[in-house]
């Protein structure tokens, strides 16, 4: 997933970048054995040019990523009504994160399609409970989640986390990030990569 430029609006928070950075120390593998590099969010705030920042990230670090998200989702003209939360903005992981490593660690898109390959996933017509839903643009996975059942009746839900912000429960075509829906079902009892601490 790109990194997201925000500028927050009002007196008290500055602009703000979300990059993403190595984290140290360990990598995921796949079945096959390859290597899958594993990252985290990391939020560089700009100070605003002859101003002293009341804003301090280290300590309201949750403040913060509340209202990032809120902006994103403003920005990206998200119905509330459309979607359920299931967990909180946190900086640990993105979406092919929370499917691949149960959201201890980022994973970037050019990774995606190997994963699926190495992991013995099979593309299905119609999706059932379980499955994952891999939305590709450009022969690029740019987001995926996990299918859950709907909310109200019939049909599915995708479960999955919106870059650095949210997880949400929502129905497959209504979500921020462009792409087409795909469904892939692997025999593996778990979706989870291995992680391993990185060789020297």
């Amino acid at each position: 997933m790109a990194s997201l430029n925000l500028a927050l609006p009002g007196p008290t928070l500055p602009p703000a970048y979300f990059v993403t950075e190595p984290a140290s120390g360990f990598e995921g593998v796949t079945d096959a054995g390859r290597v899958v590099p594993l990252f985290h969010f990391q939020a560089y705030i700009f100070p605003v040019e002859g101003k002293q920042l009341p804003f301090l990230p280290e300590s309201e670090g949750k403040l913060f990523l509340e209202l990032a998200e809120r902006k994103f989702l403003d920005n990206t003209k998200q119905n509330a009504a459309n979607f359920e939360r299931i967990a909180e903005p946190c900086t640990e992981c993105n979406c092919h994160g929370w499917v691949f490593t149960s959201g201890r660690f980022l994973i970037q898109d050019v990774h995606v399609l190997a994963i699926l390959k190495d992991n013995r996933y099979a593309e299905v017509p119609e999706a059932r409970v379980g499955d994952l839903a891999i939305y590709t643009r450009e022969q690029m996975a740019v987001h995926c989640g996990l299918v859950r059942p709907a909310r109200h009746g019939e049909g599915v839900a995708v479960e999955s986390k919106w870059g650095p912000f949210g997880v949400f429960s929502h129905a497959p075509g209504l979500h921020p990030f462009l792409g087409e829906c795909r469904y892939y079902r692997t025999i593996r009892r778990s979706h989870c990569l291995a992680i391993r601490r990185k060789r020297e």
